[in-house]
């Protein structure tokens, strides 16, 4: 009676070890899926800004007389940076998604483990990237909305 009990036991336990990887590898992964579906609404406020710089620089000569307070070179080289710093931070979230691999099953548990923290961290990184830029938008397109 007691061998039975003891490989129940046995088994009760490797079960339980099995589920807990399975749900430390599930927490991971909608950890990183969590903070991609924060970026992601950053991207299309992005694209909307980016169209609202281009708007500008397109009417550059007109923004200077209306707002003949600025130091328009200034204004203008940071408006260009922006752009840039916006085209890089989407391209940026686009390649990661791209790379982005969720098929584990040739992966084992520690493997699978190490690529959702190292994906974890990118897009954290990203994430991080994005708010830096959205508070630097608002900063230099604050001078144009008044």
């Amino acid at each position: 009676m007691k061998p039975i009990l003891l490989s129940a036991l046995s088994l009760l336990l490797l079960i339980t070890a099995c589920n807990t990887k399975d749900n430390s590898t599930k927490q991971l992964q909608d950890e990183v899926i969590a903070i991609h579906d924060e970026v992601m609404p950053m991207m299309a406020t992005f694209t909307h800004t980016s169209i609202k710089i281009d708007s500008i620089l397109n009417n550059w000569e007109t923004i200077k007389l209306e707002h003949s307070e600025i130091d328009t070179t200034e204004q203008k080289a940071k408006l260009i940076n922006l752009k840039k710093e916006i085209e890089a931070s989407n391209d940026a979230m686009n390649d990661w998604m791209h790379e982005l691999n969720l098929d584990y099953e040739s992966m084992s548990e520690t493997e699978t483990q190490e690529y959702l923290q190292n994906e974890r961290l990118k897009v954290q990184d990203i994430n991080t990237r994005f708010k830096t830029v959205a508070e630097e938008s608002a900063s230099v397109l604050s001078i144009f909305n008044k």
